[in-house]
C-alpha cells in the first residue's frame, strides 16, 4: 500500500469520525436537561441498589484509533485522552500475566486476582459470548468458565466484582450488539444484572439511565477518536462523588490465541490526589497500574468492603502528568525481553573477540587474561545493565553500555585487583547500587535487562527471580575474594554469613526487593556456602544451619512487611492467604509453574546440559578449583551457587531458569580463576611482568605463599 492510498484512508477514517462525533454531540445537547451539554438526560438517583446521593463509578472501553500503529502522525489513544484535561489521571495497565489474552483480561477485572493462564485445567477460558436475557443479559458458558476458575490453585471467584455490589452492575453498549467486555459486569453466576441497548446516538441516554438505576456501569465507546467526544460529554456532566474509569478496550483474541504480551492505555477522574501518573500498591510504579486493581478500585470508589479473595489494589495518582514519558515507558518494556539473549550473544562474540586477539599478541598467556577479563566482565554487567534503561537508548548503543561498559570495567579491575582479588569491585558496587535503587523504589533495575519487565505482568517492581539467582554468585564471589586465603576462621565464617543475609533481605523484604523466592535462591547458596565454611568442617550442627537459615528468614521477612505494610507477594499470598489450603495451593502453583516452565522451549536440553556441568565439576573439583584450594570461601561460593540456583530452581516459578542464569555466572567465575596470572621468573618483579614476557603457569602455590 502506497503512503498516499493509506494517508487517503487517513483521512476518510478521520472525516467519519467527525461526523460521528458531531452527531454524538448533538444527541447530548438534545437529551440535556434544559438544553445543558449533560451526558444523561435520567436522574442519577433511586433504581436497585442506587441511593440518592451514592457514589458511582463508570468503566469505559474505548477502542483504539482505526489506524493505530507506530507512525507518529497517527496519535495513540493515550494522546488523544490526554487532550482533555477532565481525565487528570493517566497511565498504563498491564492486563495480563504472561502472554496476553483477551479473554483472561477480562476474567481477571472481574475476579480481583490472577495466576499464570498454565496452572488453569484447562489451560484457556472458553468464548465469553454475552446474550440478552430479560432486562439484563447471561454468560452461557459461565458453568465452564467458574469450574476452570475452581481448578486453579488459588481462590479464583469470576463474577466477585458485581456480586460484590448490591444490586449488580450494568452493561451499556454501544448498540444493539453485546461485546464480550460485558462480562465485567457479570456476577458470579454469569448473569448481567441490567443491560441497555439501542442506537449509537441514544448511547448518552442510556448511560444517564443506567447511572440513576446501578452504582456500577460498563460502557462501551466508540472507536476513538469518535468516542472520545461522548467521553468528553460524560466528564462534563460527571456529578459529586462519580468516578470515571477509562480502559482501552483488550484487543480481541479467539480463546485459544494469546499475542505477545502488552500495555493497555487507561485514564482516571474523580480519583482521590492531584493531577498525574496512575499506580498502585500492586505494581508500586508510577505510571503502571494491573487489571486487577480495577474491581478493588471499583468497591473502594463505591465504599464497599474488598473481599479478601481480590489480590489488586486500588488506583492512586502520583507523579507528574506526562504522555511522553508514558509512551517511552511503554516503549522501553517492548524491548527488554527481545534484548536479553541478544546481550548474552553480543557477550559472547566480545569475548570471542577479546580473546583472539589477545591470543594473537601475547599467545597462552593473553588467552589467560582473556579467561579473566570474560569472568570480571560478567560480574561487572550486573551493575552496567542499571545504566541503559533510563537513557532508553536503540539496540546497538545498549550493548555498547552493557557489555562495553563491563569488559572496560574488567580491563580496569584486572589492573587495580590483582588475581584473585578482583571480584571485590564489581561486588561491592552491586551491593552499593541495588540497595540504593531498591531503596528508591526499584526505578533502575525494573527498567533494565535484568530486571522483572512488567510488560508480562508477574512483578512490576523489586528483584526478578533470573536476577536475585544471578546477584548471589555476584555476592559470593566477592566475598570469597575479599576474604584470606586460608583456612576459614570464625570472623570469616560470619562475614560470609552477614553478606549473604544482607543481599536476601534486600531482595526479599517486601518495603526493598518483594520476592520471598530469594529466601531459598539466596538464603540458600548462603546458607550452603556457610556450611562448607564452618570452621572444624561440616557437622551436625551444619544441617541445623542449613535449615535455619531460610526459616529464619522467611520469619524476618514476615515481621517486616506486617510491620511495614508493605504488602508485597509475601504478605498477599501467605500472611493474608485464607487458610492453610491457599498456602498450600499457592506453593503447589510455583511447583507447577516451575514444571511448565522445564517443559517449555529449550529448557530441557537446558537443564540436561547444565546438569552435566555441575557433574563434571563435580567430578573434577579439585582441577577447577586447585589455584583457590586452600581457600574454602571460593569452595563456598561454588557450593552455595549451585545449591541455591536448584533450590531456587524448585521453589520459584521462574524454573529452570534460575538454574541456566546460576550455572552461566559460576562457569565465568570459574573462568576468572582459571586465568590465574602466570608467576614471574626467578630475580623478575611481578610489577615488571608483562603478558608479552610472562612465563608459563607456575604450579598453584601453597597456602602460606598464597596468604602472603
Amino acid at each position: 500500500m502506497t503512503s498516499s492510498v493509506r494517508r487517503a484512508q487517513v483521512r476518510r477514517a478521520q472525516a467519519r469520525g467527525a461526523i460521528v462525533a458531531g452527531v454524538l454531540a448533538l444527541a447530548l445537547l438534545a437529551t440535556a436537561p434544559g438544553g445543558s451539554a449533560s451526558g444523561a438526560s435520567a436522574p442519577r438517583g433511586g433504581g436497585p441498589g442506587a441511593s440518592a446521593g451514592a457514589r458511582r463509578v463508570v468503566l469505559a472501553f474505548v477502542p483504539p484509533p482505526r489506524y493505530e500503529t507506530p507512525d507518529p502522525h497517527n496519535p495513540t489513544l493515550l494522546e488523544l485522552m490526554s487532550r482533555d484535561r477532565r481525565l487528570p489521571a493517566l497511565g498504563l495497565l498491564g492486563p495480563n500475566q504472561g502472554n496476553f489474552s483477551e479473554q483472561q483480561a477480562l476474567l481477571d477485572m472481574t475476579q480481583g486476582t490472577r495466576v499464570s493462564r498454565s496452572t488453569y485445567r484447562p489451560k484457556d477460558p472458553p468464548g465469553l459470548v454475552v446474550v440478552p436475557s430479560g432486562a439484563g443479559a447471561r454468560v452461557p458458558t459461565w458453568r465452564q468458565v467458574a469450574a476452570r476458575g475452581d481448578s486453579a490453585p488459588q481462590t479464583i471467584e469470576p463474577g466477585l466484582l458485581a456480586a460484590s455490589i448490591p444490586g449488580g452492575a450494568a452493561y451499556v453498549p454501544i448498540g444493539t450488539t453485546l461485546q464480550d467486555d460485558a462480562v465485567v459486569a457479570a456476577d458470579r453466576g454469569g448473569r448481567i444484572a441490567r443491560v441497555l441497548t439501542g442506537t449509537e446516538v441514544t448511547l448518552p441516554q442510556r448511560v444517564g439511565r443506567a447511572l440513576s438505576e446501578r452504582r456500577f456501569v460498563v460502557v462501551d465507546l466508540p472507536r476513538a477518536p469518535a468516542g472520545l467526544a461522548f467521553l468528553d460529554r460524560l466528564l462534563a456532566a460527571r456529578a459529586p462523588g462519580e468516578v470515571v474509569l477509562v480502559v482501552k478496550q483488550p484487543p480481541y483474541t479467539t480463546p485459544h490465541q494469546q499475542t505477545s504480551p502488552q500495555m493497555l492505555a487507561a485514564a482516571a477522574a474523580g480519583l482521590p490526589g492531584r493531577s498525574g501518573k496512575l499506580t498502585s500498591d500492586s505494581t508500586r510504579r508510577v505510571g503502571i497500574v494491573a487489571g486487577i486493581d480495577v474491581s478493588a478500585t471499583v468497591l473502594r470508589e463505591l465504599g464497599l468492603a474488598i473481599p479478601s479473595a481480590m489480590k489488586g489494589s486500588p488506583w492512586r495518582v502520583s507523579g507528574r502528568r506526562s504522555v511522553s514519558e508514558l509512551q517511552s515507558l511503554d516503549a522501553r518494556l517492548r524491548v527488554i525481553s527481545g534484548r536479553r539473549l541478544l546481550a548474552v550473544q553480543v557477550f559472547l562474540l566480545v569475548w570471542l573477540a577479546v580473546a583472539l586477539l589477545f591470543g594473537l599478541i601475547w599467545d597462552a598467556a593473553g588467552r589467560i587474561t582473556a579467561l579473566r577479563l570474560g569472568g570480571l566482565a560478567v560480574l561487572w554487567a550486573a551493575t552496567t545493565v542499571l545504566v541503559a534503561g533510563p537513557l532508553r537508548p536503540g539496540r546497538l548503543v545498549e550493548m555498547a553500555i552493557v557489555i562495553g561498559g563491563a569488559f572496560v570495567l574488567a580491563l580496569a579491575t584486572d589492573r587495580l585487583a590483582p588475581w584473585p582479588r578482583g571480584p571485590v569491585l564489581p561486588a561491592a558496587a552491586m551491593l552499593v547500587a541495588y540497595t540504593i535503587d531498591l531503596a528508591r523504589g526499584s526505578p533502575l533495575i525494573v527498567d533494565s535487562l535484568l530486571g522483572p519487565n512488567p510488560l508480562f505482568g508477574s512483578r512490576y517492581y523489586g528483584l526478578g527471580n533470573e536476577a536475585a539467582s544471578g546477584l548471589s554468585i555476584v555476592l559470593l564471589a566477592g566475598v570469597a575474594a575479599a576474604l584470606p586465603v586460608r583456612p576459614a576462621t570464625r570472623r570469616d565464617f560470619a562475614v560470609f554469613i552477614a553478606a549473604g543475609l544482607l543481599l536476601t533481605l534486600l531482595a526479599s523484604l517486601g518495603p526493598l526487593g518483594g520476592n520471598v523466592g530469594a529466601v531459598f535462591t539466596i538464603g540458600g547458596a548462603t546458607a550452603a556456602g556457610a556450611v562448607v565454611m564452618l570452621p572444624g568442617g561440616p557437622r551436625l550442627r551444619a544441617g541445623i544451619l542449613a535449615v535455619g537459615v531460610p526459616v529464619a528468614l522467611l520469619a524476618a521477612v514476615a515481621l517486616v512487611d506486617l510491620g511495614t505494610g508493605a504488602g508485597g507477594h509475601f504478605t498477599r499470598s501467605v500472611l493474608h492467604a485464607n487458610g492453610l489450603d491457599e498456602v498450600l495451593t499457592t506453593l503447589a502453583r510455583r511447583l507447577e509453574l516451575a514444571w511448565e516452565v522445564l517443559r517449555h522451549g529449550l529448557y530441557p536440553l537446558d537443564t540436561v546440559i547444565c546438569a552435566l556441568a555441575f557433574a563434571y565439576a563435580l567430578r573434577h573439583r579439585r582441577r577447577a578449583l586447585a589455584s583457590v584450594r586452600n581457600a574454602p570461601a571460593w569452595q563456598a561460593c561454588f557450593w552455595g551457587g549451585a545449591v541455591g540456583s536448584v533450590a531456587g530452581s524448585i521453589t520459584n516459578d521462574s524454573g529452570p531458569l534460575l538454574l541456566v542464569v546460576g550455572t552461566f555466572a559460576l562457569m565465568w567465575v570459574a573462568a576468572y580463576l582459571r586465568g590465574r596470572p602466570p608467576s614471574p621468573p626467578t630475580g623478575v618483579s611481578a610489577s615488571a611482568s608483562s603478558p608479552a614476557t610472562a612465563s608459563p603457569p607456575a604450579p598453584a602455590p601453597s597456602a602460606a605463599s598464597s596468604a602472603s
